[in-house]
């Protein structure tokens, strides 16, 4: 009963495995967009390629849009995906659904989900026999567990003698892959190589040989054999044992131990070759064949025993390569470091150093069902859509293929234990300071690195960042990098005001100088025309605020007062460019007049007032009624009152210098108005005109 229940999955999983089997055709009645659609060959090699002909245009660049029903008499109809090359659309050859060793006539429809071509014809060649590939198959996964259990520190027969209660956690994987191949149970691996026991029928037992001779995934083992040996010349590093005992409830955390740069190195060409044996590119071309070998069992009805043991096979890589690929880093995660300062000085002389290069590395883990999940994926992953991955990764099918009918022990221990075997993902961190195992630069060029001194000095004024990366592929290819921000800023030097204006010559003004973003803050002021008269001179050690006295002499303004920074250490070494900054003193005596002056108007009626200013470059006016009657607004403009009597005095001033203003009067009661002229004599007999204004008479 217990067999049986377990195969039941199996099928399921032959199903989501690039198979539909089972869908209604669809009715092809009537006139259809794929009544052209043809087959490139009327006949193919299982697992080959058919290529497409004549799908309609509008369609021809997304093959994942149409499927291809499989129909024979006797079988249900199977749907298989179109993919495309460089040649075209195709679709992969079958397994004949009803005689896969003997192959035959099968009709061909492609559906687009809402049309159907007619039935096509097409003629399946059986794979070629292969007498011994599947004991091939079986001898390299024993090979290849013995060679990592020697690695661990046991042996494949050490395995074979222990129980998974007794066998310690880091070797449960490979005990898993022992137990698989020859666990001393009627249907392990080597059982069937002579079948003694019936477990397979006999036309059952030619096609896994069939398949293995087909996919060659002994020569892919092999493979992951002879790289493991190559890059595992240095020997292992030491296993700890898990801290959870033997409770399988939780993940066991196992892995080695990893304290300096050099042992991650190691550890990480370990890990990196373990991980063969999921990565398409490092398991090399066989994994294609691979993926053809679960494509063809996944349309073939009535196969389940065969697909269970190409599961338990690729169960038995998996499970060897896990101790390494499972417990030992996989994965970089992070590059850290301490700078004691990021941020320069002009004429800081003082470099940066950096500290601490921390480099943090991560397990995968290890899952026994899961294992399966990432080879199965891996190997057909061209050939399923997302919605068939997914359901892949969600079933325990895959966990029921490894153990249904096949080992028995496994099975046992795994419902024992109230889970699957699952090593838990680990990390460390360690130390990589040493130029051996990381590089350190500034891509901007604006700073010197020293790796060995491990020291950044600016060398010119700006922005960059130090850039801290490992090695480029010492950990077995994988890189990681950190950068952090650098910056020198250039010696600011302020003076305020910028710019003083003085009333009248000879006055004091107040000057303040800071500086900014320097080691050295000593300046040097040049008064130019004015004197300090603070006593210090034209040097100070820092910033401050000075009084100056302005020269009396007019003809020397405006003049500048420049205070430079005298920094001369770091890039200020040559004192270029200069780090400066200036006040200007202006000479201006402010004056202010009104026109027009002492003017009479009517009552009721306006005066528009202007005021003339000199002296300022910028000012704002300010028009005050001082006495009297009407109204003026500051634009100037003055309104009397309509009846009676309306005398008033108005002023102008600016805005801030009340004492720069100017006065006049109106009237406005009707008057007479005559010109007034006062005439001067000279010696010479002459006259002049010196002052004529409009006055009222009353």
């Amino acid at each position: 009963m217990r067999t049986t229940l377990r195969l039941a999955p199996v099928l399921v999983l032959m199903t989501v495995l690039l198979s539909c089997g089972g869908d209604d055709p669809v009715d092809p009645g009537g006139s259809s967009p794929l009544d052209e659609v043809m087959l490139a060959t009327g006949g193919a090699v299982t697992l080959g390629k058919v290529y497409l002909e004549g799908l309609p245009e509008t369609k021809a660049a997304a093959p994942e849009d149409y499927e291809v029903q499989i129909l024979a008499d006797g079988a249900d109809p199977v749907d298989v995906f179109v993919e495309e090359d460089e040649t075209g659309p195709f679709f992969r050859a079958p397994l004949h659904p009803v005689t896969p060793n003997e192959g035959g006539a099968v009709r061909v429809r492609v559906s687009d989900g809402e049309n159907a071509s007619s039935e096509l014809e097409l003629t399946l060649d059986p794979l070629p026999e292969a007498p011994g590939a599947y004991a091939r198959l079986v001898e390299t996964l024993r090979a290849i567990i013995d060679q990592r259990a020697l690695w661990a520190g046991t042996s494949f027969n050490e395995l074979a003698g222990l129980s998974f209660d007794e066998v310690p956690d880091e070797h449960l994987s490979l005990k898993v892959a022992q137990s698989y191949v020859d666990g001393g149970g009627p249907n392990d691996l080597a059982s069937l190589i002579d079948n003694a026991n019936g477990f397979l029928a006999a036309d059952e037992r030619v096609l896994l040989d069939r398949m293995f001779g087909h996919a060659r995934l002994d020569l892919v083992v092999q493979a992951d054999i002879d790289d493991f040996a190559e890059g595992a010349v240095r020997g292992p590093l030491p296993m700890v044992s898990g801290h959870g005992g033997k409770d399988r409830r939780s993940c066991i955390d196992v892995g080695p131990e990893i304290e300096t740069a050099q042992e991650l190195v190691d550890a990480k060409v370990l890990a990196a070759l373990g991980d063969a044996a999921i990565d398409p590119n490092g398991a090399g071309r066989y994994l294609e064949a691979v993926g053809h070998l679960f494509t063809g069992l996944g349309v073939v009805p009535g196969v389940g025993k065969v697909f269970s043991v190409a599961g338990v096979g690729i169960a038995v890589w998996q499970a060897a390569a896990g101790a390494v690929r499972g417990t030992y880093p996989s994965q970089l995660t992070h590059l850290d470091f301490d700078l004691d300062k990021d941020e320069f000085e002009e004429d800081d002389d003082t470099p940066a150093r950096w500290s601490d290069v921390e480099l943090t590395a991560r397990s995968a883990g290890w899952v026994a069902d899961q294992s399966v999940v990432n080879v199965v994926i891996s190997a057909v992953g061209a050939y399923v859509g997302v919605r068939h991955t997914t359901q892949i990764e969600e079933l325990d099918a895959l966990r029921d293929v490894g153990v249904a009918g096949m080992n028995a022990d496994l099975q046992s221990h795994l419902d024992v234990n109230e889970g699957i075997i699952e090593f838990c993902a680990k990390t460390w961190t360690v130390d990589i300071s040493d130029p051996d195992f990381s590089t350190a630069g500034a891509p901007g060029g604006f700073f010197a690195v020293d790796r060995d001194a491990q020291t950044v000095t600016p060398l010119e004024v700006g922005s960059d960042e130090l850039l801290i990366a490992t090695v480029p592929g010492l950990f077995a290819g994988q890189d990681q990098q950190r950068g952090k921000p650098l910056e020198t800023k250039p010696i600011r030097v302020i003076v305020e005001p910028a710019v003083i204006r003085v009333d009248e010559p000879g006055e004091t003004v107040q000057i303040t100088a800071r500086i900014e973003d320097a080691e050295v803050t000593s300046l040097y002021w040049n008064a130019h025309q004015g004197t300090w008269e603070d006593g210090i001179g034209d040097d100070t050690n820092d910033g401050r605020t000075r009084p100056l006295k302005t020269p009396t002499a007019t003809n020397l303004y405006p003049f500048r007062v420049l205070v430079e920074s005298t920094s001369r250490q770091g890039l200020r070494a040559d004192g270029e460019p200069s780090r400066s900054d200036f006040a200007e003193i202006r000479l201006e005596q402010a004056r202010i007049s009104i026109a027009p002056r002492d003017t009479c108007i009517d009552p009721g009626d306006q005066v528009q007032f202007r005021a003339t200013v000199t002296g300022l470059d910028e000012y704002e006016v300010v028009w005050v009624k001082e006495e009297g009657y009407g109204s003026i607004d500051q634009s100037g403009l003055y309104q009397s009152l309509s009846g009676g009597t309306s005398d008033a005095v108005i002023s102008a001033h600016i805005a801030g210098m009340e004492q720069v203003l100017d006065a006049t009067t109106v009237d406005a009661r009707g008057c007479n108005c005559s010109y007034q002229a006062e005439i001067g004599f000279n010696l010479f007999g002459g006259s002049d005109v010196a002052n004529s204004s409009l006055i009222s008479r009353k």
